[in-house]
């Protein structure tokens, strides 16, 4: 019992964040937010749609029933990645994102330090990569970040 209450009290606090970092799209916010319900009771195994979520820093495009939406609240919620720190003054802050999916991380980083950014994002999988592209362009001209998106996983083989 106390395990349901706490998954509704995420999912809430889930919802909640959505609804006050969007902006406009009322919408799509609380058909994603229902999606993101949705997923972790396994209700929609099979379905896929892209959105764009306007949030209030940048828009972003994913498939609101998978794993992508919980990428949004993980990041910038719940903050479960490493928080890095300026790099020394007048160097950039080089970083790598390895299975980067639709650029959550990578736009948290160009948001965070702007044209003081080298960031090259690894995606492998065809039509997530084509969403990372088109999440990173959309902040980029904003940010004057320097990233580079490669359409390629790294494996052990290149680790040899």
């Amino acid at each position: 019992m106390l395990h349901n209450i706490n998954r509704i009290s995420h999912y809430a606090r889930h919802i909640a964040y959505c609804f006050q970092n969007t902006r406009d799209d009322y919408g799509t916010t609380a058909a994603m937010s229902l999606a993101y319900l949705g997923l972790h009771m396994n209700m929609f195994k099979s379905r896929s749609q892209t959105v764009t979520l306007k949030l209030r820093d940048f828009d972003v495009d994913l498939d609101m029933y998978s794993r992508e939406v919980a990428g949004l609240w993980e990041i910038f919620q719940e903050r479960q990645y490493l928080e890095l720190p300026p790099a020394p003054a007048g160097e950039k802050r080089v970083v790598v994102d390895v299975g980067a999916n639709i650029g959550f991380f990578t736009m948290k980083q160009m948001l965070q330090f702007g044209n003081e950014l080298k960031l090259i994002a690894f995606e492998p999988d065809p039509t997530t990569y084509e969403r990372l592209q088109k999440n990173v362009e959309r902040i980029r001209q904003r940010t004057r970040s320097d990233i580079r998106c490669v359409k390629r996983g790294l494996d052990t083989h290149l680790m040899h």
